[in-house]
């Protein structure tokens, strides 16, 4: 049943979207988050959606918390350090605070840092990739596109329907 809770909640989440946006298909968070407010507040909304709503918020703000928390480097005196002893090392499944951090959670702290770098490289080089090739695209093809859906559907075939054999989820960690 949760599962037909959390596809309701994202249903509601993807017509606050929708609803947020101006004629021109663009909106602000801002104006997004004022929609959902307003349907979170509503005491008629669905028990179960709401429950999904609060574990999902429950999931936002402790990543939230991580992000703020994560060790950056800062000056102290004439020295520069990482270390503060309230700020987390995200180990995958569990954190540790820096203060109860052992040369074990170091070392796979940094392993951990080294894979997410690597991504994150391999994820802009394909991002930068994709972007130039659908610019040259937009230059080869003068005033016959006014937007990257036309460009898509009409250059490269782009359609409602997935292709089995190349469309899935990305992996997530």
């Amino acid at each position: 049943m949760t599962d037909l809770y959390e596809a309701a909640l994202d249903r509601l989440v993807q017509d606050a979207f929708r609803s947020a946006r101006n004629e021109a298909g663009r909106f602000r968070p801002k104006d997004v988050e004022a929609v959902l407010a307003g349907i979170f507040s509503d005491p008629n909304l669905e028990e179960g959606v709401r429950a999904a709503a609060g574990r999902r918020l429950a999931k936002g703000l402790v990543r939230s918390e991580g992000e703020k928390r994560n060790p950056r480097r800062r000056k102290r005196g004439k020295r520069s350090t990482m270390y503060a002893p309230d700020d987390y090392l995200r180990l995958g499944g569990e954190w540790v605070e820096m203060r109860d951090a052992t040369d074990t959670d170091l070392a796979q702290w940094a392993r951990n840092s080294a894979t997410n770098a690597s991504r994150v490289v391999a994820a802009d080089a394909e991002t930068q990739d994709y972007a130039a090739d659908r610019i040259d695209a937009y230059r080869a093809h003068p005033g016959l596109f006014r937007n990257l859906d036309e460009l898509e559907r009409g250059l490269y075939g782009w359609s409602e329907q997935p292709d089995l054999f190349t469309d899935h989820e990305p992996d997530r960690d």
